[in-house]
């Protein structure tokens, strides 16, 4: 089978054999790729951006129409093509091709993540439904569930995935899976051992980046933001806490101006690694803040680890079995 590739940034696919979702193309190419067939390949870029990640949903192109909304920014109104799209079938891409200014994939076949699973290659399908946040949980010894919370497309409903992860990683290092979990299926729509691995790199240098562009720059609001969203841990909590306690001092004080929010900065970031014994240390700071403040760890799990943390996940919200 040869059809249209369209990639998709945002990692909304639907869910083959449920409800169709809708998408806006904002791109020329997006517009004439669905012209062309009426059925498509709906695939992500790679982590890094720079090629075409082989795994998507095939997706069959239902109605069309005109509407107009706000993007960009400044946001201005544009009018955009809305496409309906049934999910198919989850898929793979053998072989790319470029004519005529369309990507064409070639020779795509099923993937059935289910079998994938069976033969030791766990993975969790996030087509037909957006992570958005998560909890690690430490109950006890050998107790460490791991919860990865989201909603449905098209309905909006409340879905979520947990595994207990007890006994084969550290708190810390769940907390991290945890992220890398949320980063893969929001930018791949898929998690796979290769994926999570590395998404555990680029989720810990995002936080490592946010201790140290916080502290250097003196903005301890940003501790803890990734692209995942706000992480839930002492660090970023104090820090919001400290802020809100230190800006309504200058407001009592009727001190509030530029001058005086920098000084609520300073004193927030006083407390912060004074309370929870950081060093200010440059390189050190980074460490402590990112294992002692904010609970996560830098490591690298070998392959079979992955597969085993991925192992215990169901593949998707709507798969009762681990």
């Amino acid at each position: 089978m040869t059809v249209p590739v369209i990639p998709i940034s945002n990692g909304v696919f639907p869910r083959p054999g449920s409800r169709s979702i809708n998408g806006i193309l904002l791109d020329s190419y997006g517009i004439r790729a669905q012209d062309v067939s009426d059925v498509c390949f709906l695939c992500p870029p790679t982590l890094d951006g720079r090629h075409i990640y082989p795994v998507g949903v095939l997706a069959a192109i239902g109605k069309r129409r005109l509407i107009e909304v706000y993007v960009g920014s400044p946001m201005r109104k544009r009018t955009v093509l809305a496409i309906e799209f049934q999910g198919l079938e989850r898929a793979t891409v053998g072989t790319l091709v470029v004519s005529k200014g369309i990507l064409w994939g070639q020779n795509i076949t099923e993937l059935n993540l289910s079998n994938l699973k069976e033969q030791g290659y766990p993975c969790i399908d996030g087509a037909g439904w957006r992570a958005n946040s998560g909890r690690t949980i430490m109950k006890g010894i050998g107790d460490l569930p791991v919860q990865i919370e989201g909603s449905e497309h098209g309905t909006g409903r409340q879905v979520s995935i947990t595994a207990n992860l007890g006994e084969i990683v550290e708190p810390a290092q769940a907390h991290t899976i945890e992220h890398a979990i949320i980063r893969s299926l929001q930018s791949l729509g898929i998690c796979t051992p290769k994926s999570l691995i590395e998404c555990i790199k680029i989720e810990t240098d995002a936080l490592k980046a946010s201790v140290e562009i916080g502290y250097r720059l003196k903005r301890p609001e940003v501790f803890g933001i990734t692209e995942t969203g706000m992480c839930g841990n002492p660090l970023t909590q104090m820090a919001q806490v400290y802020m809100i306690q230190e800006i309504q001092e200058l407001i009592e004080e009727e001190s509030l101006d530029l001058y005086g929010l920098q000084k609520a900065r300073n004193r927030t970031l006083s407390r912060l690694f004074s309370e929870l014994d950081i060093s200010m240390e440059k390189g050190l700071r980074v460490l402590q803040g990112l294992k002692t403040g904010m609970m996560h760890e830098d490591f690298s799990p070998p392959p079979a680890l992955a597969k085993a943390i991925l192992h215990r996940f169901p593949l998707s919200p709507w798969d009762t079995k681990a």
